[in-house]
């Protein structure tokens, strides 16, 4: 190849690099909501979902791998006796905590996305789920969709029976038993979704209808 062109071509691949790089970098910026509410005023009721962007370098580079804000998920679930709690899974583990005790680290923000449109959830299913999964040891798997994401010509195969939880699978398992999603027709399965699947601007989930969630609302501390 001519000196001049391999430069031009090395030069626009670069330049392609940088523009990419930076389009990605968009995403380590804060949220910024018009819709907001205090924390207290928010009807928790099992299945909204509760969006986290965290701060903190690993939370920055899923950001920039995800290309998107968000980096944790929890579900809200409510007990028999009206106590109401976010389900999650953390290094901790998978762990219910009560709502009145959830707390993020500083200079992170939460995200409400209330589930709409069907009927209320089944108490004895969810609980029986919950209680199932409780204490169920965390593991780094989200690495493996967000792998697929990058990298869809070489995936990598999730299996479909783990002893271990993450975030958005347990999640996305969690809807799944009590029929707000349906992952039987999808060639995915709870461990292939990620964060952003859940947001308001990617929603990349199996919706059973008529459930639907509504528009995110920044959660004012």
């Amino acid at each position: 190849m001519h000196p001049a062109a391999e430069s031009l071509l090395t030069s626009c691949v670069l330049m392609l690099a940088i523009l990419l790089a930076g389009a990605k970098a968009l995403f380590l910026f804060p949220i910024h909501h018009e819709n907001r509410c205090r924390w207290d005023a928010l009807p928790w009721k099992s299945g909204d979902l509760l969006l986290c962007s965290l701060a903190g370098f690993q939370h920055d580079v899923l950001k920039f791998c995800f290309h998107c804000r968000v980096t944790h998920v929890g579900l809200v679930v409510t007990a028999p006796g009206g106590h109401r709690f976010v389900w999650e899974a953390t290094r901790r583990g998978v762990q219910l905590i009560p709502i009145e005790e959830y707390g993020v680290p500083p200079r992170s923000v939460c995200l409400y996305r209330p589930l709409r449109g069907g009927p209320a959830l089944h108490a004895r299913k969810l609980w029986d789920f919950v209680r199932a999964h409780v204490g169920r040891r965390y593991s780094h798997e989200y690495w493996r969709p967000v792998y697929n994401r990058l990298f869809p010509y070489l995936p990598l195969a999730t299996p479909r029976r783990r002893r271990t939880r993450f975030c958005t699978d347990l999640a996305a398992e969690t809807l799944g038993h009590v029929g707000v999603l349906n992952f039987e027709d999808d060639p995915r399965t709870p461990a292939d979704v990620i964060p952003a699947d859940f947001t308001e601007e990617y929603e990349n989930i199996p919706l059973v209808k008529p459930y639907e969630y509504g528009e995110e609302i920044m959660i004012a501390c």
